[in-house]
């Protein structure tokens, strides 16, 4: 068996070059010997595990130290073999990568406040040290996701998908790493609430059978319409997961007969321009749906995901979402971080203004910072998980702040400074109260008093958590100042 599984990896890893390969095999044999006579709770050898975590990592392409650290992650944990000794036998960049993986392997949700909130710090210091580390970790999570129903345990299963889906799922959705999300989501959900999820399934299998060609009917009536505006592209389209519909229902209040915006078509295309016009065209034919159109071409997220958003009235009569996307923005959707990642420029990620990882930063400096326990554990779920909303400074540049947000908020995300000063804001050249919440798309201007100072009004309506932590030790300071002076009058 384990012959044949290390064929389906070597037929995995030809994008390679020779010399990774060969080290691939070197550590498959490595981390063969140091697992023998070990079993899964599946019964099945343990090196099976670090196998499939290697295949994983195929495919989204990863590098091969990066494929060689997964077939290693759980030598130094779960056998007698230390970190010098990858080293020794594989070298600095790969022991580094598998040292990494080792301290966050103890993470959980059952831990107590304070080891919970050091093991939160783990995770993210070691994707900014290295962000291969966290790919590798949730191929791993995703691995054992996928065989979860050999624990016999109830209890540990049902905490190991809450973890899945408070923290992996999320950090998978933050990189951009679409398909594993989704997996993760359903995979955890299927343990958390089966019941539910059953329901759904059934629910679109019911739909399914009124409309058995529903998804291939439509993808054809949208292809027929831009061959008559001569546009090549390529359409995809699916069932929304059962996760993201159970959500859905929850967020919208409504019943599962309800439900009909269960469909969801993407339309590649060669270029960016292309978006647009595709955009155009199905804007001109079918009814869209207010609020539901995103621009994330002209704002990418975070992640560097790129892409139109748009909901209609399609064919057929039916609620469609549809995405537009150029060929490379897919592969930047299907791989996310790791489309883009230059591995062999471990520095990338340390630089603390590159964009696509500066809310790693960021949540590693709210982190330090917090002045207990339970602020920072709410401040880091909160940064890691929550939506974005892109607005607009009066240059034009763009600014990521968490939705909801208010011109307080955008002040800091400027400077501390201009957040301190700020006296009031010009939305969309309107003065509006700082109060306001700001919406995707907005101009936002900051007006600034060298007298001005922070009102404590403004934590309750201020939504980044580093905004928060930056009050709180402003007026915390400012209270130790007071007694100071006060004691010196006395």
């Amino acid at each position: 068996m384990i012959i044949e599984k290390f064929s389906e990896l070597d037929n995995l890893i030809s994008y390679l070059k020779n010399v990774e390969r060969e080290l691939i095999l070197k550590a498959l044999q490595f981390s063969d010997k140091a697992h023998k006579n070990q079993l899964r709770k599946s019964g099945e050898p343990f090196i099976l595990h670090p196998i499939e975590v290697a295949k994983i990592l195929t495919t989204i392409k990863l590098d091969g130290d990066s494929i060689a650290a997964g077939l290693l992650h759980d030598t130094v944990e779960d056998t007698t073999l230390t970190v010098s000794n990858i080293k020794e036998n594989f070298g600095h960049q790969i022991s580094e990568l598998v040292e990494g993986l080792t301290k966050i392997s103890k993470y959980s949700l059952k831990a107590n406040k304070q080891k919970l909130g050091e093991n939160y710090r783990k995770l993210l210091l070691a994707a900014t040290m290295d962000l291969r580390v966290i790919l590798i970790k949730l191929a791993d999570r995703l691995h054992n996701m996928r065989t979860l129903k050999f624990i016999k345990n109830e209890d540990k299963k049902i905490n190991t998908a809450l973890e899945t889906l408070e923290v992996y799922s999320p950090l998978a959705q933050r990189l951009g790493m679409k398909e594993w999300q989704d997996e993760l989501e359903d995979l955890a959900f299927k343990t958390i609430n089966p019941d539910a999820r059953n329901l759904i399934i059934e629910r679109l299998e019911f739909l399914s059978s009124k409309d058995e060609n529903i998804v291939d009917e439509i993808r054809y009536e949208l292809k027929k319409i831009f061959l008559e505006e001569d546009i090549n592209c390529r359409i995809i389209g699916r069932i929304k997961s059962s996760y993201s519909i159970w959500n859905k229902i929850k967020n919208k209040n409504i019943s599962l007969e309800q439900l009909s915006d269960i469909m969801a078509f993407r339309i590649i295309t060669n270029s960016t321009r292309e978006c647009y016009r595709c955009l155009g065209v199905i804007h001109r034919k079918f009814p869209y749906i207010q609020g539901r159109f995103k621009d994330f071409i002209s704002a990418p997220k975070s992640n560097g995901y790129r892409a139109l958003h748009t909901s209609v009235m399609g064919p057929k009569n039916k609620k469609i979402e549809i995405q537009f996307r150029s060929n490379v923005m897919e592969q930047i959707a299907d791989f996310g971080v790791a489309a883009h990642w230059k591995y062999k420029d471990p520095k990338k990620i340390k630089e603390k203004h590159t964009k696509e990882y500066k809310w790693m930063h960021d949540l590693v400096d709210l982190m330090n910072n917090s002045t207990s326990q339970d602020e920072l554990l709410e401040n880091s779920k909160i940064q890691v998980f929550q939506d974005d909303i892109y607005v607009f400074t009066p240059k034009g540049d763009v600014i990521e702040l968490p939705k909801n947000s208010t011109p307080i908020d955008f002040a800091y995300a400027i400077h501390s400074e201009i957040g301190e000063k700020c006296v009031g804001a010009r939305i969309n050249e309107k003065m509006q109260p700082l109060k306001t919440i700001l919406k995707n798309g907005d101009q936002v201007e900051i007006i600034i008093s060298d007298e001005s100072q922070p009102s404590p009004l403004w934590e309750r309506f201020a939504v980044t958590s580093k905004v928060k932590s930056q009050l709180r030790r402003f007026f915390r300071s400012k209270k130790r100042d007071e007694h100071v002076r006060f004691g010196k009058e006395i």
